[in-house]
């Protein structure tokens, strides 16, 4: 019996589960309908409200969009006016090292230009004067320098007599010293 009364038992509560459950169903499906209207009635507002915050919002948000485009115009125009004088200087600039280039070709233009006339005038007065390979030079050479006719003085030795004159300048003395020797400290 234990067997039979459990399931009875579970039949009972499946039969009121099932019960429950289409209770459940009716009074969600009456609730849904009760709610629509009232739901609906609640997006309408929140559209509405909506709608008249974006306005205010755009109101609100206008005249500080007004201003900033503004602001964002002014400064675009002084962007604009600096770049202008920034690139007026550098053309400037650019067009004055331009003129400095040019004088100095120039320059260099007419010293190569002279160089090239002085090479053509010389080659015409080369070939009007007549072209000699020949060097001739008028300068005439330095006459050879004389003999000496006495023979050079010789330079006197230590201790010998080279003359009369010089034994009397030196006298006795000389003398004396020829009788000496370097290795004898006696003297």
């Amino acid at each position: 019996m234990t067997g039979a009364g459990t399931t009875n038992r579970t039949a009972h509560l499946t039969e009121a589960a099932k019960d429950l459950r289409e209770q459940a169903a009716e009074r969600l499906a009456d609730t849904v309908e009760t709610l629509k209207p009232h739901l609906a009635a609640a997006y309408d507002s929140a559209l509405e409200l909506a709608s008249e915050a974006g306005e205010q919002a755009k109101q609100k948000a206008l005249p500080v969009v007004a201003t900033g485009a503004a602001y964002a115009a002014e400064k675009a125009g002084e962007a604009k006016q600096r770049a202008l004088e920034t690139t007026g200087e550098l053309s400037e600039s650019l067009t004055a090292k331009a003129k400095r280039r040019k004088a100095r070709r120039k320059k260099i233009a007419a010293f190569v230009g002279l160089g090239v006339l002085a090479a053509v005038a010389g080659i015409v007065a080369k070939k009007a004067l007549g072209s000699s390979n020949q060097w001739e030079t008028r300068v005439e050479p330095t006459p050879p320098m004389p003999e000496p006719d006495a023979a050079p003085p010789s330079v006197p030795t230590p201790g010998v007599a080279r003359n009369d004159e010089m034994d009397a300048q030196v006298g006795d003395s000389a003398e004396d010293l020829a009788g000496q020797t370097l290795d004898d400290p006696t003297n």
